[in-house]
This record gives structure tokens, C-alpha cells and sequence, in this order.
């Protein structure tokens, strides 16, 4: 899905910010030391408002 929306923003000279890469990083990092951290917790999917920071600060 990630390589999809890449191709398809470049196809068509869209804006495309990776918050995949490193979100999963940091939920990676963080899960190694409390296995019930996420920072999308609701359906590991959509970020929680922890989620929502980490990705106004990524943008």
C-alpha cells in the first residue's frame, strides 16, 4: 500500500509524506520495552491522539 500511494503521488505530481516508515519504528522501538504500546491502539491501524502528534511532528 505504502509503494502504491508513493507511486501514485509522484504519477501525479503530488505532495507525499512517509508516516509509515517511521511511525513503525518508533511503535517497534517502544513495543520492545512496554508490549502494550501503539501509537494506534484502536484498531492498529488509524493513530490515537499520541498517533496524531507524532505525525504533525514528523510533517
Amino acid at each position: 500500500m505504502i509503494d502504491f500511494q508513493q507511486a501514485a503521488a509522484k504519477r501525479n505530481n503530488w505532495g507525499y509524506v512517509d508516516f509509515y516508515h517511521p511511525m513503525t519504528e518508533i511503535n517497534l522501538r517502544e513495543q520492545a520495552k512496554d508490549s502494550t504500546f501503539s501509537l494506534t491502539p484502536n484498531d492498529r491501524v488509524h493513530p490515537d491522539n499520541d498517533g496524531h502528534l507524532v505525525m504533525a511532528y514528523l510533517f
